[in-house]
C-alpha cells in the first residue's frame, strides 16, 4: 500500500493553532495545556533562526501556561514573586514552564514584575495607625519577600 509522508513543521503547527479559538474552549487549553513544555520547545527548535518570529507568536497565541494553569499570550511575569500577589496568580508563568523553558526570559516572554504592577494589584489597607508588624511565619515570610522584591527591583527613576 502507498503511504504518504506528512511533514509537520513549526509553522503549520502555529497555523493550526491560530485556526482554534483558544479563548472559548476549555477542552483546546486542557490539550495544549498538557503539552505546553514539548510545545514550546518544539516552536523554539523550529523558529530558532527566526526569534522575533517566536515571539511575535508567543505574544499572539495563548501558549504560556500561568500558575493559575490557565493559558495566556506573552508577556507574563516570572514566578520568582507571585507570592506578593497571591490573588494574582494569572500573571504569572507557571514554576514548571520557567524552568524548563529558560529560552522564554532570554526572548523577554516573561519578566521580573515591575513595582508599579505590584502596587497596583497589592491589597493593602490604608491606614494612620501604626502598623503592627506580623507574628504568624506565612506572614512573616510574606514581608521578608517583600523586602527581597523591592531590593531587586529596578525602580524607574
Amino acid at each position: 500500500t502507498y503511504k504518504s509522508k506528512a511533514v509537520i513543521s513549526a509553522q503549520k503547527v502555529v497555523q493550526h493553532l491560530g485556526s482554534l479559538d483558544l479563548s472559548k474552549s476549555s477542552s483546546h487549553h486542557e490539550t495544549v495545556a498538557q503539552y505546553c513544555k514539548e510545545l514550546l520547545f518544539y516552536l523554539k527548535d523550529g523558529y530558532k533562526s527566526q526569534v522575533y518570529l517566536l515571539i511575535n507568536i508567543l505574544k499572539n497565541l495563548p501558549l504560556l501556561l500561568t500558575m493559575d494553569k490557565s493559558l495566556t499570550t506573552a508577556p507574563v511575569y516570572s514566578s520568582e514573586f507571585s507570592m506578593l500577589l497571591p490573588n494574582h496568580k494569572h500573571l504569572f508563568i507557571h514554576p514548571d514552564i520557567e524552568k524548563s523553558a529558560s529560552f522564554l526570559a532570554i526572548v523577554h516572554v516573561f519578566e521580573i514584575i515591575p513595582p508599579v504592577v505590584v502596587a497596583r494589584h497589592m491589597e493593602l489597607t490604608s491606614t494612620t495607625d501604626p502598623v503592627q508588624l506580623p507574628t504568624a511565619d506565612d506572614e512573616k515570610q510574606l514581608i521578608i519577600h517583600l523586602w527581597e522584591y523591592l531590593s531587586s527591583a529596578k525602580l524607574s527613576p
